[in-house]
């Protein structure tokens, strides 16, 4: 059953990877343009959007990969595509945190808020879809906002290191809903195929039955 269950979490990791992806250049996007107003040099902007931009298409060909080998063998190597599926998120993770760390605005308060409101909003967009993993949903986050606190932490102004502590607080308790979704999501898996396991028996014992009294 346990099998089962984590062949189950690997399938749902896949399976909301496509959407995440197209959130992701989304939030890319009115990353970069908001950058852009503001004055950010644009090859800062086109470098960085560029890297992102070739790891999500990367992203793209591991969901296509996977899919195939499915259909082909009908089963997965749980642990390679878990394996996979952590690397390429790590990458992506990291080349967030870059962009949020080199790119964040100096002596604008404004668009500064604009950057904490954009790592606040992927992150807490991830929450739901990586919590089929338990590993890879600390590495999102965690990649994202500790880049947002050292950055904060580098500002002279106290409200920046209350900024930074509560950026800490908002990753605790976004690693703790992602933990607890995992735990539900295991839970239900775990019931599904115990009350699927206990049918078949019952089917099965229903099936000898019939065959003794026919007999």
């Amino acid at each position: 059953i346990e099998k089962k269950i984590e062949g189950e979490l690997l399938n749902a990791l896949y399976r909301d990877l496509r959407f995440s992806l197209i959130a992701s250049l989304f939030a890319v996007f009115v990353f970069v343009y908001g950058m852009g107003i503001n004055g950010t040099p644009t090859n800062q902007l086109a470098g960085w959007s560029a890297v992102m931009i070739f790891v999500t298409f990367i992203r793209f060909l591991e969901i296509k990969h996977y899919g195939e080998e499915k259909e082909k063998t009908g089963h997965i190597d749980i642990t390679k595509w878990k394996k996979h599926f952590r690397i390429s998120l790590t990458f992506s993770s990291m080349i967030w945190a870059i962009g949020i760390f080199i790119l964040f605005p100096e002596n604008s308060p404004l668009y500064q808020a604009y950057v904490i409101f954009i790592a606040a909003g992927i992150t807490a967009g991830g929450v739901n879809s990586l919590s089929a993993d338990r590993i890879s949903s600390i590495i999102f986050p965690s990649s994202i906002l500790l880049a947002l606190f050292f950055r904060l932490t580098m500002e002279s102004e106290r409200i920046f290191f209350l900024e930074a502590l509560m950026t800490i607080v908002y990753l605790i308790l976004l690693i703790y809903i992602a933990q607890r979704f995992h735990h539900n999501q295991k839970e239900t898996l775990r019931n599904y195929f115990h009350i699927q396991e206990t049918s078949d028996r019952l089917s099965e014992s229903q099936n000898r039955l019939t065959f003794l009294f026919d007999s």
